[in-house]
């Protein structure tokens, strides 16, 4: 895919009544992007202030209301709970944060009871340490932990303004910190999580920032902003994960223009940010909203004003190049709403290796933009747009565009993510090829795709195609269409036979036969790899291998696509 993309958001309230109000968040780069794809309800007056996805998939929550642990299938369902209010074995005064240590055993932040709770996955009590104090092994208010690859276990204080690390036995073993906000200070730590080099990530409420420190609590960096800044929302961090594919995912208030909102930040290792998502008003404090990230790449988000799992998957808008080509890179600088406007000011740039002009175009996703009839093609702008969208826009130039959103946006209520796509040929998906040479009993090359095409690959080449102006397609109500004939190429979140047929066309490409494909699932299969000759080879880009080295999806459902001019 030659598509690059950059995202905003902004909530559209009932613009024939009231002016459109935007806030929208500078993001940088070809960047991965999530949007909503479910909602699940937990479990009844739940309270959650952590999530923690074990290691065999299942999701434990904190119920700080109610002094209980949730065990959860992946989608939500309940297991078991465990806990009730007190200071005894196994009872909870406000638990906070889970870690899972050595033995699968879970570790517990008991806050209230100044204590640390080791229990068994099953909720058994195993022992506790800590009690109400300054010393060392003392705690006022324990919040974070995290547990690292040697088993020392790293709890945040919230009173103390501190870290303490301790053996998985709970034997006191250093600390570090003082209260304040120059570089290796801390205040109110309340969550902390390790990376997979153990460097500790503590997300300080009260300095709106986060703070790196190696496991022996020298600093190395920190990231935030102050207080209110509304470029980069760093407000009032209540947790911070260190996510499966290494992504700081951070969530907490946002007290941006006086209201308090679920937010959830997800960033790059280096604070550089992704994504920005709010989630709302909540009209109060301590609206804390853990979050975490599944083994398959799906972040959950505990939402908790609602007492709802929000599931984030990447979306379509993640749109990576071929490796061995330049694709064009969309840097977008700001984007504002001028005031007393409904209308979107865009300003983006466009960097290119290879081309001093690329193709730019502009879609909006209503609440996710998971169905076409929730697309919109912006075709209403202000001002001067010509050489601005379109064809044989320049490359490393500042280019504005104005969106009259009132006139193109016709949902009266939902959230709009923005989407500038740039592309200087067109590749409409991203395929990765198996290549297998000719056999004794066929004379052909055979190129066919790894992994099999599914409905969300061709709603990407959909987007693609309205975005960039394609003449042959039209989007009516949800349905895109053969312009000239009729013929119905998706609708809603499917694509029809004919329009993969249409997409496939376009890019010399048709679906294998079973023969092929269950050639390629046999050349894929270790032990056989000598199956085929001359010398086996793979690609992309033909280079001598093991098949099965450049592993063919077998297990996937969707169309397998061979080259049609191999």
């Amino acid at each position: 895919m030659k598509n690059k993309v950059q995202l905003y958001s902004l909530k559209k309230f009932l613009i024939t009544a009231l002016p459109l109000l935007v806030l929208l968040h500078a993001q940088r780069g070809p960047q991965d992007n999530w949007y909503i794809t479910d909602r699940v309800a937990m479990p009844s007056g739940c309270s959650p202030h952590d999530l923690l996805v074990t290691p065999d998939g299942k999701i434990l929550l904190t119920d700080t209301g109610n002094d209980k642990i949730h065990e959860l299938q992946a989608d939500g369902t309940l297991i078991r709970s465990f806990g009730s209010r007190g200071s005894g074995n196994g009872q909870f005064n406000n638990p906070v944060e889970l870690a899972m240590g050595p033995n699968n055993r879970i570790y517990v932040t008991d806050q209230d009871n100044n204590r640390i709770q080791i229990l068994e996955r099953d909720g058994t009590f195993v022992k506790a340490f800590g009690s109400n104090g300054t010393g060392d092994g003392q705690f006022s208010k324990p919040r974070g932990i995290a547990i690292s690859s040697d088993n020392e276990v790293f709890v945040s204080e919230d009173g103390n303004h501190r870290i303490q690390v301790f053996d998985s036995n709970g034997n006191f073993l250093r600390k570090w910190g003082t209260q304040g906000n120059l570089d290796g200070q801390l205040n109110r730590p309340l969550s902390i999580d390790l990376d997979e080099a153990d460097e500790l990530y503590v997300a300080e409420y009260a300095n709106n920032r986060v703070s790196i420190f190696s496991k022996d609590g020298t600093f190395l960096n920190k990231f935030g902003t102050s207080k209110y800044k509304y470029s980069d929302i760093w407000t009032q961090i209540s947790h911070i994960s260190i996510s499966k594919t290494g992504l700081i995912l951070t969530s907490g208030e946002n007290a941006e223009m006086a209201t308090y909102q679920n937010a959830l930040t997800i960033r790059e290792k280096n604070g550089a940010s992704l994504q920005h998502i709010n989630f709302g008003n909540t009209n109060s404090k301590g609206s804390w909203s853990p979050v975490d990230q599944l083994d398959n790449g799906t972040i959950i988000f505990a939402h908790r004003s609602t007492n709802k799992l929000v599931f984030l998957t990447n979306t379509y808008r993640t749109f990576r190049p071929n490796p061995s080509k330049n694709a064009p890179l969309v840097d977008v600088v700001s984007v504002k709403q001028p005031g007393g406007t409904n209308y979107l000011e865009i300003k983006y740039r466009i960097t290119d290796a290879d081309s001093s002009s690329v193709k730019v175009g502009l879609l909006a996703f209503v609440d996710g933009g998971n169905d076409l009839s929730k697309v919109i093609v912006p075709s209403t702008f202000v001002g001067f747009t010509s050489g601005k969208i379109g064809s044989n826009v320049t490359t490393d130039t500042l280019h504005t565009l104005t969106w009259d959103a009132k006139t193109d946006w016709d949902v009266l209520f939902g959230d709009v993510e923005i989407a500038v796509v740039a592309q200087d040929d067109r590749e409409l998906m991203n395929f990765h090829f198996l290549t297998l040479p000719a056999t004794d009993t066929n004379s052909t090359q055979l190129k066919i795709n790894r992994s099999p095409v599914g409905n969300n690959d061709f709603k990407e080449a959909w987007y693609t195609l309205l975005a960039l102006g394609e003449s042959e397609i039209l989007l009516d109500s949800g349905t895109i269409k053969h312009a000239t004939s009729g013929v119905t190429f998706a609708s809603g979140s499917s694509t029809t036979a004919a329009g993969r047929a249409y997409l496939f066309g376009k890019m010399d490409l048709r679906e294998a036969t079973s023969t092929e494909i269950d050639r390629a699932k046999t050349a894929s299969t270790p032990g056989i790899v000598n199956k085929f000759t001359p010398a086996l080879q793979v690609g992309p880009g033909i280079r001598p291998a093991k098949v099965n080295e450049f592993s063919f999806d077998t297990e996937g459902t969707g169309y397998w696509v061979v080259d049609s001019t191999p």
